[in-house]
């Protein structure tokens, strides 16, 4: 997977120009999913990586990392732009990023004023 992700990266600095915090970003991401697909389930081909292995790599970041939604949204990202890159250019058949939804990102109420401190304004 490593000589996949080293031509991505190419892909996304010459013909996309983007910027190297963003490629590193993808790299890095890219990097932790290589590293935990060929310990934890012994794969070494994107081709072979299928949605179940998405999820479960999803829910170990969560689990054992702790990892809030925002972040889960990063690696996210970049693995499914890199799978979407793989399946646009035949490196593999079928995209298996393309079904995941990103996690919802928690979203937090207003605080409110309550009637003491209303008067205290009106006043």
């Amino acid at each position: 997977m490593q000589e996949e992700i080293e031509s991505f990266i190419r892909y996304l600095a010459t013909e996309k120009g983007l910027s190297t915090n963003y490629q590193l970003s993808i790299r890095r991401s890219l990097e932790a999913f290589s590293a935990w697909s060929e310990k934890v389930i012994s794969v070494y081909d994107p081709g072979k990586i299928t949605l179940d292995h998405f999820i479960a790599y999803l829910a170990f970041k969560k689990g054992k990392e702790k990892l809030a939604a925002s972040s889960l949204r990063i690696y996210l990202i970049a693995l499914k732009i890199f799978f979407r890159y793989l399946a646009a250019h035949g490196r593999i058949g079928k995209d298996p990023a393309e079904q995941i939804d990103f996690p919802r990102l928690d979203r937090y109420l207003p605080d409110t004023l309550n009637e003491p401190e209303v008067r205290k304004i009106l006043e």
